[in-house]
């Protein structure tokens, strides 16, 4: 539903405005040293704990760096916590699993 919030990374923080959906975390994108110390990787894991969907590349950010590389917790939660249920090139539309 639209008032679902949806979990957008590394960046392409437009899908937030495209989808209509809100992000469930203070920061619409997620480059290298953008987590500060109080608002580091387990903040943003309990952030996106109850969100259903993630949009994720994990093979490349704007920087040509790949998420895993600098956010590793984050990328764990994710594959651990998270199904692929369609693609669109690098991106993945993935589902909570159950």
């Amino acid at each position: 539903s639209p008032e679902e919030p949806v979990f957008v990374a590394p960046y392409l923080s437009l899908l937030y405005f495209l989808s209509d959906r809100k992000n469930p975390t203070a920061y619409d994108n997620l480059l290298s040293g953008y987590l500060t110390p109080d608002r580091g990787e387990d903040y943003l894991i309990r952030s996106i704990d109850k969100v259903k969907y993630v949009v994720y590349d994990n093979t490349t950010g704007p920087n040509r760096l790949p998420m895993p590389n600098y956010y590793p917790e984050i990328d764990r939660y994710i594959i651990k916590n998270f199904t692929v249920v369609d693609e669109v090139g690098s991106w993945l539309l993935m589902k909570r699993l159950q």
